[in-house]
């Protein structure tokens, strides 16, 4: 892979060869940090690459690196897995030579809103989940 102008946002990883399904791409690798130092780092920073390790500590990625310049899609090409406090890139398809790696962020919906410019054939605008719909209930209504 290399690192290069993106045309979602700023840099971004692509292949240099074709990457078959199943591939660990490569490591987010960073400084683990718990989630009060994120806060902490966030204020005053143009851009943060934190990435969520869902167990109240975070990794705050290395722009130099290739793992950060990873950029969101709504269709990625790409997915993450987490195993034991690490996080790899894996190719979900086969990416062909000169194809950005990407995926799915997954914001969540109540954090602030970040457009996306993937520019996907169903791209949901942002790089945050939708809302979940509240089910509407199915039992009759109370005669008043």
């Amino acid at each position: 892979y290399r690192i290069g102008r993106s045309p979602i946002h700023g840099r971004g990883l692509f292949a240099t060869t074709t990457i078959r399904s199943g591939t660990r791409v490569v490591e987010y690798l960073g400084e683990i940090i718990t989630e009060e130092e994120a806060d902490r780092r966030a204020v005053g920073r143009r851009h943060v690459w934190f990435f969520d390790l869902e167990c109240g500590h975070y990794i705050d990625g290395d722009p130099a690196l290739a793992g950060p310049c990873v950029n969101h899609s709504c269709r990625p090409n790409c997915w993450t897995e987490i195993t034991d406090g690490r996080v790899y890139i894996v190719a979900q398809e086969t990416i062909r030579r000169g194809e950005e790696l990407t995926y799915d962020y997954r914001f969540e919906p109540d954090v602030d809103i970040w457009p996306c410019n993937c520019g996907a054939r169903r791209c949901r605008g942002t790089i945050n989940l939708r809302p979940r719909r509240r089910r509407k209930s199915r039992l009759p209504k109370k005669r008043r």
